[in-house]
C-alpha cells in the first residue's frame, strides 16, 4: 500500500497529485514548493513512452486529443496562408510595396542581392532602407555589432547599434565616426562601446556578416575603413539590411574572406518598367542606373566634396 502522506512536507495526508511527475502534495503551498524545488512544470507530458501493457483508455484519449490539436493548428495555418496574396510568375514584386520594389531593383543594378523577410518579423519592422530617386542614393539601415562589449541585449555579450540613415556612398570610417565620435546625446552609446572608443577607429577591424551561409560556419567579409558601403555590398546578399561586425582584433572563430572589388567602369542599364509602381517619377529615375564605382561620379555628386555618412533633412524629404 502506498504512503498516503504528502511527499513535500510529510506532515499531512496528500490530496493532490502532480500531472507532470506524479508527486503527491497536500496543499497549494506544497505544490508550489515542489515545482520551485524540482523545476517541474506541472503539466502532463503528452509524448512520453508508455508500455503496451500499461496503456489505458485514458492514454488513448490523450493521444486522440494530441492529434486533434495538431490537425487544428495545421488547418489554421493553412487558412492564414490562403488569406495572403500569392506571387505570380510574371510579377515577382507583387508582395512588395512600391518603395520596396524600387529599392530591390536598385540593389540589383548595384550588384547587391536584397531579400525581404516575412511581414511581422523584427528585422523587417526595423528596416527603414529606401532609395531616394532625386538624389539617386540608397539610404540603408545598418546594424553595427560590437561583440567585445558586455551588457548586450538579453544580458548577453555584445552591443548592437542601429543606424537608420546611412548613405550608400559614405565610407565605413564615416559611418563609424557618426556613431562613435563624441557629440550631443550619445554619451550612453560611447559608454557602452568604451573598449572600441579606447582603441580608436583606425585600429578597428570591420567585417560584413555574410548571409546565406551555414549557421555552424559563420563567415565575415573583410572591409576597408575607406571603402564605401556601396562597394562593400557588391556581389553580397543582404537580408533586409546589412550587418557590420566590429572587432579590436581579428576574430579567430569565424571564416574571413576578402571583399570583392566592384568594377572600375560605369555600366548603364535601361530597365523595364516596374509593374505595380504607379509613381511615374520613381520609374523614370530608375532609367540609366549604374553599377557601383568608387571613382569619380560627377552626375551623382554635383557639389563634390566628402560624402556625409547620413542623410540630411533635404534628402529625407526627397525620399518621402
Amino acid at each position: 500500500m502506498s504512503d498516503p502522506s504528502c511527499q513535500v512536507c510529510s506532515l499531512n495526508e496528500h490530496k493532490y497529485k502532480c500531472p507532470g511527475c506524479g508527486v503527491q502534495s497536500c496543499s497549494l503551498d506544497c505544490s508550489k514548493a515542489h515545482k520551485l524545488n524540482t523545476g517541474c512544470s506541472g503539466q502532463r507530458s503528452k509524448t512520453h513512452y508508455i508500455k503496451l501493457s500499461e496503456f489505458t483508455p485514458n492514454d488513448m484519449t490523450s493521444d486522440y486529443v494530441l492529434l486533434e490539436d495538431a490537425y487544428r493548428t495545421a488547418d489554421n495555418a493553412a487558412r492564414d496562408n490562403k488569406r495572403l496574396p500569392q506571387p505570380s510568375s510574371n510579377n515577382p514584386h507583387q508582395r512588395l510595396t512600391p518603395r520596396q520594389s524600387l529599392l530591390s531593383r536598385q540593389c540589383t543594378y548595384n550588384g547587391t542581392t536584397l531579400r525581404f523577410m516575412p511581414k511581422g518579423m523584427k528585422r523587417r519592422e526595423q528596416n527603414q532602407s529606401m532609395y531616394v530617386t532625386r538624389s539617386r542614393f540608397i539610404f540603408w539601415t545598418v546594424e553595427l555589432l560590437f561583440p567585445e562589449c558586455p551588457g548586450g541585449e538579453g544580458g548577453g555579450a555584445g552591443v548592437s547599434l542601429l543606424c537608420n540613415r546611412a548613405k550608400d556612398k559614405a565610407t565605413v570610417r564615416a559611418l563609424l565616426a557618426a556613431e562613435l565620435e563624441q557629440k550631443e546625446g550619445n554619451a550612453l552609446t560611447r559608454h557602452s562601446v568604451k573598449p572600441y572608443i579606447d582603441a580608436g577607429i583606425d585600429a578597428l577591424y570591420v567585417y560584413l556578416r555574410k548571409e546565406a551561409v551555414p549557421a555552424n560556419t559563420p563567415t565575415y567579409v573583410s572591409l576597408n575603413l575607406d571603402q564605401t558601403l556601396k562597394s562593400a555590398l557588391f556581389r553580397q546578399t543582404v537580408i533586409e539590411y546589412p550587418t557590420l561586425v566590429i572587432h579590436t582584433a581579428p576574430p579567430l572563430d569565424v571564416v574571413i574572406v576578402d571583399c570583392e572589388p566592384p568594377p572600375t567602369t560605369k555600366l548603364v542599364v535601361i530597365p523595364d518598367s516596374i509593374e505595380g509602381v504607379h509613381d511615374t517619377g520613381a520609374v523614370a529615375a530608375t532609367e540609366g542606373i549604374m553599377m557601383p564605382v568608387d571613382g569619380d561620379d560627377s552626375d551623382d555628386d554635383v557639389g563634390g566634396g566628402e560624402e556625409p555618412a547620413t542623410m540630411d533633412a533635404g534628402d529625407q524629404a526627397a525620399g518621402e
